[in-house]
Order: structure tokens, then sequence, then C-alpha cells
């Protein structure tokens, strides 16, 4: 008796996506909806107490930066100024 390998398909399972329709009509994630985007841009764009830190920082500043990269012994020194100041209304 001889042994004759049979070809076999191999079985896939294919998954379904599970989408609904609702009168024929995909349905909205309220979640997304542009009332809800609109409501979250104001609420992240309206001034907190954080830019009222920020705001104690305006002003014109003078500024000591120093240097060790080169010789960590005696490091460049240079003065300067620095300017800061609120804009787009605080934000």
């Amino acid at each position: 008796m001889r042994n004759v390998l049979k070809p076999t398909l191999p079985v896939v399972a294919i998954p379904t996506l599970g989408i609904t329709l609702v009168d024929d009509q995909p349905t909205q994630n309220p979640a997304f909806a542009p009332a809800t985007f609109e409501k979250l841009y104001l609420e992240y764009a309206t001034p907190s107490e954080e830019h009222e830190y920020l705001a104690c920082l305006t002003g014109k500043w003078k500024t000591i930066t120093k240097n060790f990269s080169r010789n960590p012994e005696e490091p460049a020194v240079r003065k300067g100024t620095a300017t800061f100041e609120m804009i787009m209304a605080g934000q």
C-alpha cells in the first residue's frame, strides 16, 4: 500500500468588521462633532493661571551668559539683554 499525500486547502478565518448602519445612515460619534472641537478650542485658548505667571516675566531683562566649553577655569562671559512680551492677547 502506497502512502499518498492528498493536497488540502488551508482553513482561513475571515473576521467581520461589525459595521452597523441605523436607517442606512452611519451615526456620528458625538465626541467628534464640530461643536465639541469648538468648545475644546475655546477652553484651551483662554488664558489660564499659567499665563498669569508668564505675564509677570514680561519686560526688559539684563542677561549674563557663561560658556565653560573651551576653558572650564575661565569661562567666556557675555552680557546682553532680553525683552519678553505677551503676544496674541495674552495667550
